[in-house]
């Protein structure tokens, strides 16, 4: 049975550790936050539910370690039966949720168990199956409440060992539901034995050379099966999360005072600073921040996007401190921060120019500054504090690594009284225009003008997170093509492009206007590239390309993507396509190619280094992995400065362009040195492009149960009674790894209300069991309350996947589905149209199709058939085979992001 959070006696602490974290916050704010978010952990395969269970519970267990006494020590695991009651006549309680201590033996009755949520003063965290969260702990970091003598060493290494990683303090594991039929793990009984973990756990078997494995708790060894199942969770606590988090307390004390209000803006807009003024987010959605968490700042769509913050934070303030973090890449003027009074004029705006300097008002006067200004709309992260003085508003700027002299803005005019602030918004002015596009995280606000010293020790503080985890991709990059409808260059070198009959369209995020557009042939009188005459002799001889780019279907081999042609029109610098197979060629000399894809946008490096005076290496990026590496070519780039120009998107034969790409660029970065693949796996990472539980609606994994992990109540139902389908081998080949259907009578069916959205995606595994199919077989359909199908997905009598919205119809036209696949749909509302893509394992398949229906009634009618198509009353278009992990976004993934959701689910994400 559970039981309510005691607030007495042990339960005490638990409210007091709350107080205490809050208190903390108040003083620290969002350095605390991240280092209670922060840690080495491994997470094999969770549900949405899990996610965020570990995400809490991990804040309640640092936030007792750094209460405790002595600081660092850690509550016992929770040993007792679940169905026993909790016994509130001993000091401290003991029963369910309670840590279980041995004071005969003064040590922990067991070093793994459930975890002690009681003591720790949370509510009971559970996975989606309802499952408590078990919990190891290290012995040495196990309290002992009977000796207030006992010290532990700072930065003691714990005993724990979770699949070979070792020194770790505690391990929470997500146990799911309980095994009940897989040949490779032990039949569990959890309601006889419900205090052993191996009826919770299930442990590897082997490792990768055959070695026997087994979890452990007399050596506190434990191995996560990812293999053998996916059932379990795990997420570890190192010794460096306590310290580092106990470290900081006092500095934390020490660095904000006066704080008025903090927003992370790493999850909602709340003010942790403990003040209450709660912030309210419109037509924002999360994006990774600036140490690369995911999520960890408000991304806002430069239209709508916008937080509107309490006018306390600056109403009769009149000296203050205002800092945040920013990445933009807008090329026009944009508000960023507008506090106005109750006639709507300005008291105070922050906002850039359409070079990327910023500019400020006061009292709606714009005040002029004679300092050096620093762009700040290059697409990076900058911190920015704003310290208001009288009359005049100092900014630093990435104060304390960098070279940025503080800049004062004033103007005599301006008035030093305090502010009048009646509203105050973030991302647009208070009229809700001029918005900007970007991310902005760790918003402050003080009531107070720090001084330079405070400042930079700030900055220093926040950033410390910062310079250990993000590489420094700005260094090095020379040159760098937006290409935001221009070919400026946005680098440091100023070699603009010139553009010959290249228009510019749809990126990878969607955004009109900011990716080149080829069309890979001579039109119009003009030769379709873009040519950079500023490269001549310049290019480096060792160089890493990163850009985003969309091949489209009809590149012959050898279409440049950029190259440099000497005069008789051979290749001193090829980066070409054709087919699926990109190439480099350097001085003649042609390198192994490398398969990619086309008609999907992607990000793609390749790396040049002339690795001796003879050779040359050349390797390849795709979507932050490594693709490939070419073997090392005996020819060198050397310093060409005659010939054609380098170019974009075509060749030159000698006496004319030849050799055209056809398909998108976008974001053309050229490093004058060669990124590392950490840097290179970040680069990718700024897109965003990782899918979440963000958006997902519905998820059913249809392994062994037909429960929604994402909204428990949402369980589906295995029709028909009496003759349901079974539970088959999925892509991973496990016992109970997807819904089998029989094709003659079997499906499942969803709810009538699962989701209604005018863009949405749908994945899935199929694996047909049968190929030459006769007639159509669905995969999925709805039929509304006037008996029309919005919606159907399904397979020809080809085994070719083909979208159906009402009565119109796309078809991939790919090659037919003939063993287990991943496939992805999706469906974007234009007015009265519907823009519709098919994926499969990760790549687009045929071309964008506009179909003239807009998608009404997804939730009214009957339920969505999951294998079938309602007709009237009755299931038609059986299809025989299973289908695995079905998951439903109210939103369009990006390709970049149905690229690494295939990936994700491909290895048991």
């Amino acid at each position: 049975m559970r039981h309510p959070v005691n607030s007495m006696n042990q339960g005490e602490r638990g409210a007091a550790l709350l107080l205490f974290l809050l208190t903390m916050m108040i003083a620290g704010g969002t350095m605390l936050y991240k280092a209670l978010n922060q840690g080495n952990f491994g997470i094999f395969r969770l549900d949405v539910q899990g996610q965020e269970t570990f995400k809490e519970t991990k804040q309640a267990i640092i936030a007792y370690a750094l209460q405790s006494s002595p600081v660092g020590t850690l509550p016992c695991p929770d040993v007792s039966d679940p169905a026993d009651d909790v016994d509130d006549s001993t000091d401290p309680p003991t029963g369910p949720g309670y840590a279980d201590w041995d004071a005969g033996t003064a040590a922990c009755r067991s070093y793994i168990g459930r975890l002690p949520w009681q003591t720790l003063g949370m509510e009971e965290p559970t996975d989606s199956a309802s499952e408590t969260l078990w919990y190891a702990l290290s012995p040495e970091y196990g309290e002992d409440p009977t000796n207030a003598d006992w010290s532990l060493p700072t930065y003691s290494p714990g005993e724990l060992m979770v699949d070979e990683v070792s020194g770790l303090v505690v391990a929470l594991f997500t146990p799911g539901r309980d095994q009940l039929s897989n040949d490779d793990v032990t039949l569990q009984d959890r309601v006889t034995d419900p205090t052993d973990f191996n009826q919770y756990l299930e442990g590897k078997t082997v490792d990768a050379d055959g070695n026997t494995l087994v979890n452990d708790s007399a050596t506190h060894t434990y191995y996560v099966a990812s293999a053998d199942n996916d059932n379990d969770g795990v997420y570890t606590i190192s010794p460096a999360d306590i310290w580092r988090s106990a470290g900081r307390v006092i500095q934390t004390v020490s660095l904000n005072q006066d704080v008025r209000g903090v927003y992370p803006l790493t999850n909602t807009a709340v003010d942790i600073s403990g003040h209450g003024r709660d912030a309210t987010a419109t037509d924002t959605t999360l994006a990774r921040g600036p140490t690369g968490a995911q999520p960890g700042a408000y991304r806002l769509d430069g239209s709508s996007g916008r937080v509107e913050l309490d006018k306390d934070l600056l109403d009769g303030v009149e000296r203050f401190t205002v800092s945040f973090w920013l990445r933009t890449d807008q090329t026009a003027a944009k508000v960023i921060l507008s506090a106005a009074n109750a006639t709507n004029s300005d008291e105070l705006e922050i906002a850039h120019d359409a070079s990327g300097m910023i500019t400020l008002k006061l009292n709606n006067l714009s005040l002029s500054t004679a300092g050096t200004l620093y762009a700040i709309n290059d697409n990076s992260w900058h911190h920015l504090t704003f310290v208001r003085v009288g009359d005049t508003i100092t900014l630093y700027h990435n104060t304390g690594t960098t070279n940025h002299d503080p800049a004062a803005f004033t103007d005599v005019a301006a008035t030093t009284d305090a502010l009048s602030v009646d509203s105050l918004q973030l991302g647009c002015d208070t009229a809700n225009s001029n918005c900007m596009r970007g991310e902005v995280a760790d918003l402050w606000f003080f009531d107070s003008a720090l001084d330079a010293g405070k400042v930079t020790e700030r900055y220093e503080w926040l950033s410390d997170d910062l310079n250990k985890t993000v590489p420094q991709v700005v260094d090095g990059r020379w040159m760098h093509l937006r290409f935001n409808n221009s070919a400026a260059d946005l680098g440091s070198a100023g070699y603009d492009g010139t553009v010959d009959g290249v228009t510019y369209t749809t990126d990878n995020a969607g955004t009109t206007n900011e990716a080149a557009d080829f069309d890979g042939s001579e039109t119009d009188g003009s030769d379709n590239g873009i040519y950079i005459a500023g490269l001549m002799g310049n290019m480096p001889e060792s160089f890493t390309l990163a850009f985003w780019f969309r091949p489209g279907n009809n590149n012959a081999t050898g279409s440049c993507i950029f190259c440099k042609y000497d005069a008789s029109g051979n290749a001193e610098f090829l980066l070409g396509m054709g087919n699926k197979n990109a190439t480099v060629t350097v001085a003649g000399v042609a390198g192994a190619s490398c398969e990619i894809n086309k008609n999907s946008y992607m990000h793609l490096v390749v790396t040049v280094d002339k690795s001796s005076s003879t050779e040359t290496n050349v390797t390849y990026y795709k979507n932050g992995s490594l693709l490939c590496a070419a073997d090392p070519m005996t020819a060198v780039l050397g310093n060409p400065n005659t010939g054609a120009n380098w170019s974009l998107g075509r060749g030159w034969s000698g006496s004319a362009h030849d050799s055209f790409f056809e398909g998108r660029i976008d974001d053309l970065k050229i490093y004058d040195r060669l990124l590392t693949p950490d840097e290179i796996s970040y680069h990718y990472g700024l897109a965003d492009t990782h899918p979440s539980s963000e958006g997902m609606v519905a998820w059913y994994p249809l392994e062994g149960h037909t429960h929604d992990w994402v909204t428990p109540t949402d369980s589906a139902t295995l029709q028909p009674v009496g003759g349901e389908p079974s539970y088959d081998e999925g892509r991973f080949n496990r016992a109970d790894g997807g819904v089998a259907l029989d094709g003659t009578s079997q499906w499942v069916e969803l709810p009538a209300d699962l989701f209604d959205a005018e863009a949405f995606s749908i994945s899935m595994w199929v694996d047909p069991t049968e190929t030459g199919l006769t007639g159509t077989h669905t995969l999925l359909d709805k039929q509304d309350g006037s008996s029309t199908h919005p919606f159907t997905l399904s397979l020809d009598a080809d085994n070719g996947v083909s979208v159906s919205l009402y009565s119109a119809e796309t078809n991939s036209g790919d090659t037919p589905l003939t063993t287990p696949q991943h496939i992805v749909v999706t469906v974007q509302k234009s007015g009265t149209d519907s823009l519709v893509k098919l994926y499969r394992n990760g790549e687009q398949i045929g071309n964008d199709a506009t179909l003239n229906q807009e998608i009404t009634g997804l939730t009214t009618g009957d339920g969505w058939s999951l294998g079938a198509r309602r007709s009237g009353v009755d299931e038609i278009q059986f299809f025989p085979g299973v289908i695995d992990d079905l998951r439903i976004y109210n939103s369009v993934l990006t390709p970049a992001e149905v690229d690494d959701l295939h990936l994700l689910t491909a290895t048991g994400g």
